[in-house]
C-alpha cells in the first residue's frame, strides 16, 4: 500500500518534534546534568531557541513538500495514459507447418487468438515495455490480481496523444468456450515513471472458425472481476 504525499508530511513533522523532544529530555537529564558542564551552547538554550530550531526545522520540511507536491501535479496532469482491452477475439484452426488453409477439416485441432487494444488518453507519449496475458476457465477471484500462469512478453511500441490501436501480438489459448482474460501493460511515460495498467474480461469467442479467406468473425467481450484487477497506475 503506497503512503499519500500528505501522510508523509505529518510523519516528517511528527517524527521531527518526537527526535526533537527526545534530544531536550537526554540534554536536560545527562549532559546537563554533568558538574563539569562542558555543554554551554547546548545547557544554556532557551526553550523558545529551541522552538526556533523545530520552527526552521518545519520550514525545510514545508518547502520540500510543496516542491515535491508541485511536481507530482504536473506529472499527472501532462502524463500519458494508457487503457488496455481484449479485441479481435477469433476463432481459428491451429496453423500447421507447410499446411494450407484449404485443407482443414473439423477434426483438425483449433484455438482462440485475441489482440489488445490500447488507448492513450493522456496529454504526452508513454512507451509500453511489457505485456503479460493469461487465460482461464474460472473466473477471477478476490479483490486484488493475482498473476500465475500467464505469458509475459517483452515490448516496445511507443502510443501517441489521442492514439487508439491494437498491439501486433497474437495471444492464443486451447481454450475453445466462454471464458476469461485478464493482464497487464507495462509502461514508461514522459517522465521515465513506470506504470501498469490492468485489464480483466470475459470473452465470449465466435463459433465459427476463421480458415483464411474472406472476413473473419470476432467475439465479444466485457469487463470482468472486482476494479483490483482493472486497475491502472
Amino acid at each position: 500500500m503506497k503512503i499519500g504525499l500528505s501522510v508523509k508530511f505529518w510523519l516528517w513533522i511528527f517524527g521531527g518534534f518526537v527526535l526533537f523532544a527526545i534530544a531536550a529530555f537526554v540534554a536536560s537529564t545527562t549532559i546537563c546534568a554533568s558538574p563539569s558542564r562542558n555543554y554551554g551552547i547546548i545547557c544554556d538554550a532557551k526553550g523558545t531557541e529551541l522552538g526556533l530550531v523545530f520552527f526552521t526545522y518545519c520550514l525545510v520540511v514545508v518547502g520540500w513538500f510543496t516542491v515535491r507536491s508541485n511536481e507530482l501535479t504536473t506529472q499527472t496532469l501532462e502524463r500519458g495514459y494508457l487503457a488496455v482491452s481484449p479485441t479481435d477475439i477469433q476463432r481459428r484452426f491451429v496453423v500447421g507447418k507447410n499446411r494450407n488453409s484449404s485443407f482443414y477439416d473439423e477434426q483438425d485441432p483449433q484455438e482462440i487468438v485475441l489482440n489488445l487494444r490500447v488507448e492513450n488518453t493522456g496529454r504526452t507519449t508513454a512507451t509500453i515495455k511489457k505485456v503479460y496475458v493469461e487465460f482461464s476457465r474460472e473466473p477471477p477471484i478476490g479483490d486484488l490480481p493475482q498473476y500465475k500462469d500467464g505469458r509475459e512478453k517483452i515490448a516496445d511500441f511507443v502510443f501517441a496523444v489521442n492514439v487508439t490501436d491494437k498491439l501486433p501480438i497474437d495471444h492464443v489459448t486451447s481454450f475453445l468456450t466462454d471464458q476469461f482474460v485478464w493482464g497487464y501493460i507495462e509502461y514508461f511515460d514522459v517522465f521515465k515513471i513506470k506504470r501498469i495498467s490492468r485489464f480483466c474480461a470475459a470473452i465470449f469467442p465466435p463459433a465459427q472458425r476463421y480458415t483464411g479467406g474472406g472476413a473473419p468473425s470476432f467475439g465479444r467481450s466485457e469487463p470482468a472481476g472486482a476494479e483490483g484487477w482493472r486497475e491502472c497506475d
